[in-house]
């Protein structure tokens, strides 16, 4: 089996996850949330199969975001990696994002969809970078036969978009994430990733 793997610096991974707000500015924002709720920014985007079985096929997706992922939560979500992040589906990061709600959801087009685990934005050079992280529906078949895709329960979304909120995204379905003795986080694939997200445009 081949993986998709991204493997790269903690440092990096500090700039994807916890850039985008100093930590005064996310601060306000959380606070003038509890005094109001945010309103949601929702996208529209089409997943398309780009090979294998899926090759060619489009489905519609929608991205509905309502909060984001403060910077202390990036910082226990680390740590926990750290402490179990080869563990998958038991290990203790997948069991703190499955409590996460309120953050909005992610749902292809006739399905409920997932709620989301991790939102985080911040403006780079070539656009607005939005991640998001679900722990993913596992199904039925997945856990009765103990299957080895249980070990990546987690699903990753990156957009980015300009300044009218259209731009192109990709999806890693089913991913793990641990630390390795030198001290990178690794993002892993459950075999070779077959979607890409095209034509993403923000509605609100």
């Amino acid at each position: 089996m081949k993986n998709w793997t991204s493997k790269t610096t903690l440092g990096l991974i500090w700039v994807l996850l916890l850039g985008g707000f100093t930590s005064g500015a996310f601060a306000l924002q959380e606070k003038k949330q509890k005094q109001k709720k945010q309103k949601p920014t929702i996208y529209e985007a089409t997943m398309v199969g780009i090979r294998g079985a899926v090759g060619a096929r489009s489905i519609p997706v929608t991205i509905r975001i309502t909060g984001h992922t403060s910077d202390d939560e990036v910082k226990e979500y680390l740590a926990l990696i750290s402490e179990g992040g080869d563990r998958g589906y038991s290990g203790p990061l997948r069991k703190r994002l499955e409590k996460v709600k309120g953050l909005g959801r992610i749902a292809p087009s006739g399905f409920l969809g997932t709620d989301l685990a991790v939102v985080r934005e911040k403006d780079t050079d070539h656009g607005r970078l939005v991640t998001l992280v679900t722990a993913r529906n596992l199904t039925f078949g997945e856990l009765y036969a103990s299957s080895r895709s249980t070990d990546y329960p987690f699903s990753f979304v990156q957009l980015l978009v300009d300044e009218e909120g259209k731009g192109q995204g990709t999806v890693i379905l089913a991913a793990r994430a641990k630390f390795t003795e030198d001290g990178h986080l690794d993002i892993e694939s459950y075999g070779i990733q077959p979607f890409q997200l095209f034509n993403v445009r923000r509605r609100h």
